[in-house]
């Protein structure tokens, strides 16, 4: 077992010699610098369309769960320090690192308009399953299916780490094995998931077109598929520990709900635990030192709302470190079968404090009406980016000349007839040039139309799941402009 492992799956020939940086230094600052982190910031994480700035995109979410990476990470560390509480391998000062770097990552895939947003995708799929999943060569696997049907914002982040953004060696941002692995919060295929057992199973974590990437990066960590690498429990409890406090305090700094509706919830609790009676003590208590010290309302309210969320996550990231340390043998192996928060003394009162966000926040009218909206929009782009898709003959998307011969042959199977409608190639034009040309090296060596058909799709996903919300909307609107006035003529 080797889970720090600085393999990478393009080494260089020659390292820079000036560049003293160690391998996971250069993954973390490799993600920061990529173009994918910097769209997390028109991407949301609770609220659509939001114009307070003090409320929290992906980007933001992102930055924080990193950090909590980070500083939980080097708390189990210093709680052992003569242990090696992350694997007997590697050096420990590099856990941090691969810490940070995985949890700035790991919503890189998630697409835009929030948790609708993906449902969205899915259902698109569902609704044209037959027309989509069938081709002259015979359909699609089970499994290639439901890498649509249940499509996945944690595949697609693996995928774009892996292959998507661009290289020399066409290994995407060709980050090391441990921190690929740190990210792999689910570690199975969509053919082999599961709601019991172990957590690494309850969704799927790359597609079937990842798979011997996902396997390779398993394989040299030392673990098997439906196992969990030890940072990826870290970085679990804290993507845990910043929704269930976060989308709160953006749900108070909106005016949905105060401070004190939140500590009366705590407080009613049925067999309220130590946890939450702890918070809602200390809190009180800063409201009393405030409120003695005349400040004004205003800042009353938001000294107090920053100590919750001190409060709040100091509580959390200490139970998590306990639950780390005491189940480390469990980790080591990925065996755990369960989580870091829920198994902590804070378990209940993290998920008090997130079915109160999902109530006060995710289903609110306002919130449900937005992603609701941005969902319809995702739809109708997905329509015309699918058209563009469908109409491209798959010869013109290649550049190897035996490639285009044998392809042109497949394209009747595809029902296509080349670039028919200046409107599909306009639309087909849209989609990301680094997109085809994954696209285009997948499918050279394609032999029949159900193989083009999944990578096709996967293309489509690819383009979709990648965009910001500005640039789903202003491409929609452009795209059914030209629609329409075709239509008119």
């Amino acid at each position: 077992m080797n889970l720090l492992s600085a393999k990478r799956a393009s080494e260089p020939s020659v390292k820079d010699q000036s560049d003293n940086r160690v391998d996971f230094d250069q993954d973390f600052d490799r993600v920061l610098f990529s173009a994918p982190v910097r769209r997390l910031a028109d991407k949301t994480q609770v609220f659509p369309m939001e114009t307070n700035d003090s409320v929290r995109t992906r980007l933001t979410h992102s930055h924080e769960v990193s950090n909590l990476c980070r500083s939980l990470s080097l708390q189990i560390l210093r709680s052992v320090p003569e242990g090696k509480p992350f694997g007997p391998s590697g050096d420990k000062e590099n856990v941090p690192v691969i810490a940070a770097a995985a949890g700035l990552a790991h919503d890189l895939g998630n697409p835009p308009f929030g948790h609708q947003g993906e449902e969205a995708v899915r259902e698109w799929f569902k609704q044209r399953r037959s027309e989509l999943f069938n081709t002259k060569d015979g359909a699609l696997s089970d499994v290639q299916q439901k890498d649509f049907l249940a499509w996945e914002g944690n595949a697609q982040a693996f995928r774009l780490v892996t292959k998507l953004q661009v290289s020399k060696g066409n290994c995407g941002l060709n980050l090391t094995f441990a921190t690929l692995a740190a990210l792999m919060k689910y570690t199975v295929a969509s053919s082999d998931t599961s709601k019991k057992g172990h957590p690494a199973r309850k969704k799927f974590g790359y597609f079937q077109d990842d798979k011997e990437c996902a396997k390779e990066v398993l394989r040299e960590v030392g673990l098997a598929p439906g196992l969990r690498h030890p940072i990826a429990y870290v970085m679990e409890a804290c993507d845990d520990i910043a929704y269930s406090t976060i989308d709160v305090e953006d749900a108070i700094n909106k005016g949905l709900v105060s401070l004190n509706d939140v500590l009366e919830m705590l407080n009613r609790q049925e067999d309220a635990d130590e946890a939450s009676q702890s918070i809602m003590t200390r809190v009180q208590d800063k409201l009393v030192e405030l409120r003695k010290e005349k400040r004004s309302l205003g800042d009353t309210k938001d000294i107090a709302l920053q100590y919750f969320r001190s409060f709040t996550i100091g509580r959390m990231v200490m139970d998590a470190r306990k639950t780390y340390l005491s189940n480390q043998e469990a980790i080591l192996a990925g065996t755990l079968e369960g989580n870091l928060i829920k198994l902590s003394e804070s378990g209940q009162m993290c998920k008090a404090l997130q079915t109160f966000a999902r109530v006060n926040a995710f289903q609110s009218p306002k919130v449900t009406s937005l992603e609701l909206r941005g969902a319809n929009v995702l739809h109708g782009l997905m329509n015309y980016l699918w058209r563009g898709i469908s109409e491209t003959s798959l010869d013109s998307m290649v550049e190897d000349n035996d490639g285009k011969k044998r392809l042109a042959e497949i394209n009747e199977k595809l029902g296509v007839e080349g670039l028919s409608t200046t409107f599909g190639r306009y639309a087909f034009n849209k989609i990301s040039t680094n997109y085809r040309a994954v696209f285009g090296r997948a499918v050279t060596h394609a032999s029949t139309a159900d193989k083009i058909r999944y990578h096709h799709l996967l293309l489509l996903t690819d383009m979709v799941s990648g965009m910001t919300e500005d640039f789903v909307e202003a491409t929609f609107n452009e795209l059914r402009e030209l629609d329409d006035k075709r239509d008119a003529k």
